[in-house]
């Protein structure tokens, strides 16, 4: 997880190919550049790298490595705030999902598109859309995506009130991702076993207990987008217990991590929050 030095040597290698390559490699380091500058909050270069590997592909017409780089930007700008051209990189991803067999890309795009369908409240749409593919998909092969899938199933009904069935799905994802080593997609899945069990099950202490663990294996990653959400829900605990100066001291632990990750969702949610926590405080300045 020596992100630095990661690309410190991509570097090197990315300024070594002539400017017109469109090889294979040259899109492979500049999608991976992509990916770790996205990782580091860097979203300017991580943009730029992947419109280097996007140019590249559209020339040499790699439409699956086109369909990877759509849904990096896809996801990119939906989680900064590029709402519309997210969804025009979405649309454009399945267009050409449909020219290609490339179940990796289906289903990558189909676990992608959680934020989108969640905030647009389409459950039921994208229940549909899940249950579908995890009904077809060969799980032996695609081990880690039928994973994903189920994790963000079990978020979905969750929303449902169908907590317990929802819970099951998580535990069953998270124990298949521990015994694959995917530890990139382990905090995400924490993050939600927390959040049912402190919201649907009000035990507070387990969802403290998940949260923590969440933090702890975020901050080794360096997931700045898990690293964040923590901060967030461990602040929620401390009010729940009316400790408010531990409650302060970890939202504006999240609002440091939004400064690098720029994510325009979080950094609202957690300055309504500390809006909620000062009112109750009785701060109404600050407020």
């Amino acid at each position: 997880n020596l992100v630095g030095q990661a690309i410190q040597f991509l570097m090197q290698s990315y300024n070594m190919f002539d400017p017109d390559d469109v090889s294979t490699e040259k899109m492979t380091v500049c999608r991976k550049l992509g990916e770790l500058y996205e990782q580091i909050g860097e979203y300017d270069k991580s943009m730029y790298f992947y419109g280097e590997a996007e140019n590249s592909a559209n020339t040499v017409n790699d439409l699956k490595m086109l369909i990877d780089i759509y849904i990096k930007k896809f996801s990119l700008s939906y989680k900064t705030d590029g709402k519309k051209s997210a969804i025009v990189y979405a649309a454009k991803a399945k267009k050409l999902l449909k020219e290609v067999s490339y179940p990796e890309g289906l289903y990558e795009l189909i676990i992608c598109l959680n934020d989108i369908m969640s905030n647009n409240r389409k459950y039921i749409s994208y229940m549909k859309i899940l249950e579908k593919v995890m009904k077809t998909i060969d799980i032996k092969r695609y081990e880690c995506f039928y994973a994903r899938m189920l994790v963000t199933y079990g978020r979905i009904i969750c929303n449902k009130n169908r907590y317990k069935e929802g819970l099951s799905k998580l535990m069953k994802g998270m124990a298949i991702l521990e015994r694959l080593s995917e530890f990139k997609y382990i905090p995400n899945t924490l993050n939600s076993i927390g959040y049912v069990y402190s919201e649907y099950y009000n035990d507070i202490e387990k969802g403290r207990e998940y949260y923590e663990r969440c933090l702890s294996v975020s901050q080794k990653l360096n997931d700045l987008s898990s690293m964040e959400k923590s901060y967030n829900n461990i602040a929620e605990i401390y009010r729940i217990e009316d400790r408010y100066s531990q409650t302060i001291e970890y939202y504006h632990k999240g609002l440091q991590v939004v400064r690098v990750s720029r994510n325009a969702m979080i950094k609202t949610l957690l300055n309504i929050n500390l809006i909620i926590a000062n009112i109750e405080m009785e701060d109404f300045k600050k407020a």
